[in-house]
């Protein structure tokens, strides 16, 4: 395409010259070239405000190259009158957001959004200003868009006590502010019960017990319904299953309901897959799991679903309850039947047995009990996390009858401690006492490890 000014001709649009087809706001192909392509449709936008005032004559050539040449169609020409551009325009595809439900200490990530150039060449982000509780998610350093080129973002929103329900948030642009409104349905979470995110760094969450095939439940970021981390657990020949915490539902008027939110994803051949996510109880204490409560409906997939289960019917204050992932069908000349993977989140779990209680007892990670050689440097004293823990104190020593290194020191709610230095050659016994408002726990084991000779 070529404007024709006069004597003199200007080629404003090659569609063999990348960077004019780029400038046009033709969008890359899926191999990131601008470069036109057989059958497809595209669309350009030529400035032609350099000709302001003058009198024109717009020409499309068709230059064959070669012998054998492609056919271009034509259509929809449009010659407008409008504000000459004079630099990038930005614009984004929501001006305004709403997020789901959410209780206090969640964390959740709008949809895909995307701003857009509708101006000249050269977008790019200069700043973000928005509450504390939200965080823009844009690769900003690599942002420098052409006319109609598009980059996807995200917003996160962090529900805190003081985290506002209504807020705007400003993307500053070189091509101008854009500005998103957003609300929030902010909730707090229901008196006596309490929420697992399976954000933490321990898996699973203090009180949380689970199967040890080579299928185990797991948390992943690949799929989330909440945050960055949910439950998930795919299939396999085998069943796996992961425990709640105890439940006390002794008294009449605790509450009585069990609430979460699942993903069923699946991509496998068959229409549907072959596993399914079971909801069990025990009122034994988890010796025993006889009642089925819930089956996930295996027709919907790739659905999020919020479930609420009523427990009204269990009375017992050693309640426990069990997801099981279903075992799959094998078969060594066709493999594994089709699964899912079930992701699983926002947990609501009702009136937990000992929560007014000392905690519970942590257990050891490392060194390992009686581990020997250890090197006398920077020894990392490392335990779980104990349910209904407030802190944990700590006990190291190296007699038999006394801690004389470290005597119930205070650590405050970590589950680390490092020894900078300790002598060689020595047997070390050390323990960890986890404790809350109630006092704290009882029956702390006491582990021993031995260092290296110093040379």
């Amino acid at each position: 395409m070529a404007v024709i000014d006069g004597d003199e001709q200007t080629i404003v649009l090659d569609v063999t010259n990348e960077q004019q087809v780029r400038d046009s706001g033709v969008p890359a192909d899926i191999y990131g070239s601008y470069i036109w392509t057989n059958w497809a449709v595209n669309t350009s936008q030529i400035d032609l405000s350099p000709w302001q005032g003058k009198t024109v004559k717009i020409a499309f050539i068709h230059k064959l190259i070669k012998q054998t040449a492609n056919i271009v169609y034509l259509d929809n020409i449009k010659i407008e009158r409008a504000q000459a551009l004079t630099g990038p325009i930005a614009e984004v595809s929501q001006t305004t957001y709403r997020y789901p439900e959410t209780y206090i200490g969640e964390k959740f990530y709008s949809e895909a959004m995307t701003i857009k150039n509708v101006g000249l060449k050269g977008l790019k982000v200069t700043g973000f200003d928005a509450p504390d509780c939200f965080a823009l998610l844009m690769d900003v350093d690599n942002i420098d868009l052409n006319l109609n080129e598009t980059a996807p973002f995200q917003l996160a929103y962090t529900a805190s006590l003081t985290s506002p329900t209504e807020a705007d948030v400003v993307i500053h642009t070189t091509g101008g502010d854009v500005t998103i409104h957003v609300t929030v349905d902010k909730q707090a979470v229901p008196d006596g019960y309490t929420l697992e995110l399976f954000e933490g760094n321990q898996f699973p969450p203090a009180g949380w017990t689970m199967s040890n095939g080579i299928n185990r439940w797991s948390v992943g970021s690949y799929i989330t319904i909440e945050g960055d981390k949910s439950l998930q657990g795919s299939g396999y020949i085998e069943n796996s299953w992961i425990n709640t915490p105890k439940l006390d539902l002794s008294a009449a008027d605790a509450p009585h309901e069990f609430k979460f939110s699942y993903y069923s994803h699946y991509y496998g051949e068959e229409e549907y897959p072959a596993n399914d996510l079971e909801l069990y109880a025990s009122e034994d204490g988890g010796s025993t799991f006889s009642r089925k409560l819930w089956t996930a409906d295996y027709t919907k997939t790739d659905t999020l679903i919020n479930v609420s289960v009523d427990l009204s019917a269990l009375t017992s204050e050693q309640t426990v309850l069990r997801f099981v992932n279903t075992a799959v069908y094998y078969d060594s000349e066709y493999g594994m039947d089709d699964a899912a993977t079930f992701i699983i989140d926002r947990v609501l779990l009702p009136n937990l047995a000992g929560q007014n209680d000392v905690p519970a007892l942590s257990q050891l990670i490392a060194p390992a009990d009686s581990a020997v050689s250890i090197y006398p440097k920077n020894v990392v004293l490392s335990w779980t996390e104990a349910q209904f823990a407030k802190g944990y104190k700590l006990y190291v020593g190296t007699s038999e009858d006394a801690f004389d290194v470290l005597n119930g020191e205070d650590v405050g709610n970590v589950t680390t401690y490092t020894l900078a230095t300790a002598e060689g050659a020595t047997m070390y016994r050390w323990k960890v006492v986890p404790y809350n408002d109630a006092g704290e726990a009882v029956g702390a084991a006491t582990w021993v490890f031995t260092t290296q000779p110093i040379v």
